[in-house]
């Protein structure tokens, strides 16, 4: 965590955390998990020119794809 990813190499990652260049290595596979929060550019600009907007998915709160289809097929049906 906090950690930012400098290069990766053929078999490990070089990485610095708190002003400190780490190496790990010796790996056959690298996962890399960054985290989520929501993302949201659009609202104000669709508010500005509709009277309804519905906020939905990623843009309302990182989750998984099931929740932000129910939540567009709640959206629809309030319609």
């Amino acid at each position: 965590m906090n950690a930012t990813v400098k290069k990766f190499n053929e078999d490990g990652v070089v990485y610095e955390k708190g002003g400190e260049e780490i190496i790990i290595g010796e790996f056959d596979t690298i996962v890399l998990a960054m985290g989520v929060k929501p993302y949201n550019p659009l609202e104000e600009a669709a508010k500005a020119v509709c009277e309804e907007v519905y906020v939905i998915g990623d843009a309302k709160e990182a989750g998984p794809a099931n929740k932000a289809t129910e939540a567009g097929l709640c959206a629809a049906l309030s319609l």
